[in-house]
């Protein structure tokens, strides 16, 4: 997470219209005036546009670097796919690039979802980078059946994106939200049409 925050205040210093200033650590500052934003989100339960235009103005200027359909990966991690493989295979036969934006710096993530038009992934972190794809963009958001969270409609609602969910069986047969599950592959096929 500390990167992620380094590489989005560095893109928003790039922009030198706030400026920024690094504090030492166990160091006494006087500040006459202090403003701090809250409430701009609520996780899942509200989310300002105005965060979203902030990204949109963040990135302008920003080139993508990778293909328009993209699968994103969450290998490795407790919440995935039982089935990964065969939905990577047969995404990538359809001209999906996998991406893993766990081991991508943030600028990285950013340049590989501008070109998106298609975003497919397990909800996750990772998926969150949807925000970057292209307003109207398809959405596919893949979850197991018990996760409630509205983050990624909300995300794609102000993209103007156009949000797919499709939900999937745990192996194990129970309701954890952190542990693999089943989607069909049909349905995604037929999500991303």
């Amino acid at each position: 997470m500390r990167l992620t925050v380094h590489g989005s205040l560095k893109i928003a210093d790039s922009l030198v219209t706030t400026p920024r200033y690094e504090l030492a650590k166990e160091s006494l500052y006087f500040f006459r005036e202090l403003i701090v934003v809250s409430g701009a989100t609520n996780h899942g339960v509200f989310m300002s546009p105005l965060v979203v235009g902030e990204i949109k103005r963040l990135t302008e200027g920003m080139r993508g670097e990778r293909a328009g359909k993209i699968f994103v990966s969450r290998r490795g991690a407790n919440r995935t796919l039982a089935n990964e493989d065969v939905i990577e295979r047969e995404l990538a036969v359809r001209g999906f690039e996998i991406v893993h934006p766990g081991s991508m710096t943030f600028e990285e993530q950013i340049r590989a979802f501008l070109n998106a038009n298609i975003v497919v992934g397990v909800m996750g972190a990772g998926l969150t980078n949807m925000v970057f794809a292209q307003t109207g963009a398809k959405i596919v958001n893949l979850a197991p059946a018990a996760m409630p969270d509205t983050f990624f409609y909300f995300l794609s609602v102000h993209r103007e994106q156009r949000y797919h969910e499709i939900r999937g069986k745990n192996v194990s047969g129970s309701d954890s939200w952190e542990e693999r599950f089943d989607v069909s592959l049909d349905d995604i096929l037929e999500a991303v049409a």
